[in-house]
Parts: structure tokens; C-alpha cells; sequence
């Protein structure tokens, strides 16, 4: 039941996503094409996009699903629509013809003291064959470091709100160094801020905004929040960790 139950709420999230992705859509089109031409091909709804569900972003292989310019890719497809029923296509094959494509995640803020037996593991395959001090790393520096080696054949840039304990003590020896040698650079940040949302609760931490890529070219830019709290922006040669 319990495993039943996963399957259910997993395919249920698919369809939340897929929805999102097209109202996100048609909230650009209005801007840019006006509501009438937008409300043309919003509605009926679409399903010609497809959610990869995965249990872990970790554990995906992102090129795999977003591969670069140029690149054909056989993608197995599990969804269900949103009443339990398979789809008719079990395989999307396509290549890859350039544009843009943009990969979303939502990592959780946990500290190595406050990560799970799991979460330490997804650490572990992405780190242990690369340094053996990982154990004091965030869980977000997995997700850095998965965007680093996607952003090194693809040119790709990543930017994620996290702890901004990975850029402080002992973190910065063991992560960076890392991220440095795939040929990512620091290309933006902003300094650390508390942390606010909607949410009834709110996570309760400090975060800090880094964006990794390997063009640095009209980048290195450094925002933060002045006494007033305005934000000031200013550029630099080069943004360390």
C-alpha cells in the first residue's frame, strides 16, 4: 500500500509540474505576445512536454535528459496522467537543436550534522572518488557540484540560493577547489541574507545566491543589500569562494 501509494502521489506531483510549466508559459506569452494570441495556444491544455519523475535529483544523470547542441537522446517516459492511466508514448526520442533549457530544483538546507543516512550516500557517489573530506559538506554542494559537470560540456551556468556555510571554514578547501577544476567560475553572488518566503514556516537560515559558470565575460558581479536596504551591485575582476 505504502509503495502503491508513492507511485500515486509521485504522478500526481508530475502533473502539478507539467501545469506549472504551462501556466509559466503563458505568463511570458502575455508579456511578449499579448493575452489574446497567448489565451490562442494556451488552452486546450497541452501534454506534448514531458516530467521526468526521479526520487533524487542526485542520482540522475542530467545530461542524459538535457543533452547539448546537437545531441540525440532516447528518453524512457513514466508518467501517468493525472487519473492513474498510462500514456501512449513510453519513449521520446529527440535531438537536442539548441535554444535554451533550464533545470529547476529545490535542494534541502541541511547541514552534514543534520543530513540522513541517505542523504550522506548521495554525497558519497558524488564526491568520494574526488576528495575524502566530503563528510563536512552540505547537502547543496552535491547539487553544485552536479552542475558544474553538466556545465562542462554544455556551457551551461547554474545558480542556486543555498547555505552560505559553503562559502566559510572548511567547506571552501574541499568544495570549491572541485568546482574550480571542471572550468567553472564564480560568475555572480550575492552576500548572505535571512532567508524569507510565503511559507507558514520559514527555514530559518542564512543563505547566500551563487551563480557558477565558465564564461566569466560581462559577469563577476557582487550584489548585497546597503544599510537603506537597496541593492548595490558591483563588478570585479574575479569572485573567489
Amino acid at each position: 500500500m505504502t509503495n502503491f501509494r508513492g507511485i500515486e502521489i509521485r504522478h500526481f506531483a508530475a502533473e502539478i509540474a507539467r501545469l506549472a510549466l504551462i501556466i509559466a508559459e503563458y505568463q511570458c506569452d502575455v508579456l511578449h505576445r499579448g493575452p489574446m494570441l497567448a489565451l490562442a495556444d494556451f488552452l486546450p491544455l497541452k501534454a506534448d512536454n514531458w516530467i521526468t519523475c526521479g526520487n533524487n535529483a542526485l542520482r540522475l544523470d542530467w545530461l542524459s535528459l538535457c543533452p547539448p547542441t546537437g545531441t540525440g537522446v532516447k528518453v524512457q517516459r513514466e508518467d501517468l496522467d493525472l487519473w492513474g492511466e498510462t500514456r501512449d508514448q513510453a519513449e521520446i526520442e529527440f535531438e537536442n537543436e539548441g535554444g535554451e533549457t533550464y533545470i529547476c530544483g529545490n535542494p534541502p538546507y541541511l547541514g552534514s550534522t543534520w543530513q540522513s543516512s541517505e542523504q550522506k550516500d548521495d554525497l558519497k557517489q558524488i564526491f568520494d572518488s574526488r576528495t575524502k573530506n566530503w563528510k563536512s559538506l552540505d547537502y547543496v554542494a552535491g547539487w553544485f557540484m552536479k552542475a558544474a559537470d553538466y556545465g562542462t560540456p554544455t556551457n551551461a551556468a547554474a545558480a542556486f540560493v543555498s547555505t552560505n556555510s559553503i562559502c566559510q571554514g572548511e567547506q571552501v578547501p574541499v568544495l570549491w577547489p572541485l568546482i574550480f577544476e571542471t572550468g567553472n567560475l564564480i560568475i555572480f553572488a550575492h552576500t548572505s541574507f535571512k532567508w524569507a518566503n510565503l511559507a507558514s514556516h520559514n527555514a530559518g537560515v542564512t543563505v547566500a545566491i551563487i551563480g557558477i559558470g565558465a564564461d566569466s565575460k560581462h559577469h563577476n558581479i557582487v550584489f548585497s543589500e546597503d544599510e537603506t536596504g537597496q541593492i548595490v551591485a558591483k563588478a570585479g575582476s574575479n569572485i573567489n569562494a
